[in-house]
Formats: C-alpha cells, structure tokens, sequence
C-alpha cells in the first residue's frame, strides 16, 4: 500500500490538507495555520467523487452541430456529449 501524498488547498470553507492516494481524494484536514476552518470542508472528498459530480465538460449536441444562435428547437431534449478541457 502506498503512503497517501499530501497536498494544501484553500476553499472558501479555509485552509486544508488533503490526502491523496490512487487517485482519489481520501480525507481532508483543517490545516493548522488556519484560525477558524469550517467543519463543511472536510466533505471535500466525498464531494468531489461523488456519483452526480460532472466528471468532464459536456455540450449539447445541437450546439455544437449548429452554434448558439441555431436552437433549432432541440434545446430541452437534445443528448450531452463529451468534449475536451
């Protein structure tokens, strides 16, 4: 098992430090310089693996064939499809 990286993030809850390992965020921890870190800060795992979390950009499809000013009525029922950062 490998020893989890740890690395220093601020969110607008405060200050933190996350371990990461296998490409996940395991825990997050108030860091210690930080006076008054919120408790919401330590769902930061869970949150950011969570199953409705958007795991890359989306667009829909007939904006992308025709451009936004062409709704041609899909706009509603039109799929998403995945396109790059």
């Amino acid at each position: 098992m490998s020893v989890p990286k740890r690395i220093s993030t601020l969110t607008h809850w405060g200050s933190y430090r996350l371990e990461v390992g296998a490409g996940r965020i395991r825990a997050a921890h108030p860091s210690p310089d930080d006076d008054d870190p919120s408790p919401i800060g330590r769902s930061i795992p869970s949150a950011v693996h969570h199953r409705s979390r958007v795991s890359q950009p989306m667009a829909r499809k007939g904006w992308l064939e025709r451009g936004p000013e062409q709704h041609g009525g899909g706009r509603g029922s039109e799929p998403f499809v995945p396109i790059s950062w």
